[in-house]
This record gives C-alpha cells, structure tokens and sequence, in this order.
C-alpha cells in the first residue's frame, strides 16, 4: 500500500504598529487527491492597502483599503468546495471598475457555511458612502450542488451617486430581490417599493442662429448671385 505524504504551505504578515496579523495556510496530500485540498484564510485588524495602478485593467478593483478580520476555511476540490466561516471589512474605502466613484466608510460582513451539498452566503451587512450617499443592503443567496438554489437581498440608497453615461444622477430607492429554484428553472421576483432620481441642474443658456442674410458672405456662383439679388 502506497504511503501518503502530506505538503503544507504557509504564509503569514505581521503588523507590530497596531497589532495586525495574516495568516494563510494550505494543505494537500500526494499523491494529488483534489479531496484532500484544504485552505485557512486568518486574519485580525490587518490593514489592507491594495492599489494595483495601471495593472488594475479587467481586475474588479482598482484600489482596496479598510481594516479585514476573517476565519474562512475551504476544503475539497474547485468543483466541489466545502467552506465555513466569515470575513468582514472595516473602515474600508473602495474603488471599483464598474462605478466611477470613490466608495468611502465601507463595512462589510459576509458569513458561508455549507452543510453537505447546500452551500448559504449570508450578506450580514454591508454599508458604504459615496459623497453625500449612503448605500446599505443584506441578504442570503443559496447554492445547492453548485446551482443558484434561493436569493433574498434587500438594499437601499439615499442621495446614492451613479453615472448614466455622461450624466451624473443621484438615486433614492428601496429595492428587494427574491428568487428560488424547483430544480429546473430559478424564478425572480424584484420588488421597488419607491425609487426618486435627482438630475443635476441643467443650463438653461440659448443661442441661436440668425436668419438674415450674412454681411460678410459673398456668393460668387451665378445661381448664388440671382437667389441673393432676389432677396433683396
């Protein structure tokens, strides 16, 4: 009988300033068992400044700051992964490739706990600030083998900035999401209690055009010449 051996790697980041501590490690037996897979993600007030620059082309985020703490583990292969725990951001500030705003006062607290092939993210909290907006939201999304199985998210905004095109407006909205699946097909069902857009002030300055012959324009053509005696 083959004997197995076990390879683990792990890496951690201290921050003496304030106390901050990283810590990730992974496991995995050889010969290469998928199964065996396991990895730690741990961390208490680290502070994290991710700012990619000109690399952040097709990345999500341009720019990730805030204070992260998190127990998550993940076992098993990509396909079939079995994770638990929870991971929260602080004090954050966002900046992301689909919105044009800087997020700033970021909270965010999402849990995942699986339970054999039904895996729940719940969104405990999430708030963020952009200007003078405010941005809040929670829910629950299931998975079940893989498959979007049970949606409940709710959000709201007040005085929330979002970019249409070249226009900037401001979005006032009550927004709820509800959806499951019998297996075959996931229905949806979004509810907005109340939605207000506020348009930025639009100038209200005119110029027009004259009508009247131009003094300084001379026609040199022969048909030019009769239309402009014509009219005079």
């Amino acid at each position: 009988m083959d004997e197995q051996q076990q390879v683990g790697v792990t890496f951690s980041a201290q921050q003496p300033a304030h106390g901050g501590l990283l810590l990730i490690t992974s496991q995995l037996k050889l010969p290469i068992e998928p199964a065996t897979l396991s990895a730690t993600l741990k961390a208490k007030d680290f502070r994290v400044n991710y700012d990619p620059g000109q690399v952040s082309d097709g990345l999500p985020f341009k720019m990730a700051r805030g204070r992260l703490d998190a127990d998550l583990q993940v076992k098993g292969a990509a396909g079939q992964p079995q994770a638990q725990g929870f991971l929260k951001l602080s004090d954050g500030s966002l900046l992301l490739s689909a919105l044009p705003q800087l997020l700033s006062q970021v909270q965010l607290d999402v849990a995942v706990t699986t339970l054999g092939d039904l895996c729940t993210l719940t969104l405990r909290q999430l708030k963020a600030s952009a200007d003078t907006g405010r941005l809040t939201a929670d829910g629950e999304v299931q998975l079940s083998d893989r498959r979007l199985k049970q949606v409940e998210l709710k959000a709201q905004t007040q005085a929330f900035p979002v970019a249409a095109g070249s226009l900037g407006i401001w979005l006032d909205a009550q927004l709820k999401v509800h959806g499951n699946s019998d297996g075959k097909i996931f229905k949806s069902l979004v509810d907005i209690p109340s939605m207000s857009v506020r348009l930025p002030k639009l100038s209200s300055g005119q110029s027009l055009q004259s009508l009247e012959p131009m003094e300084d324009v001379k026609f040199v053509d022969r048909a030019a010449r009769q239309a402009a005696a014509k009219l005079q």
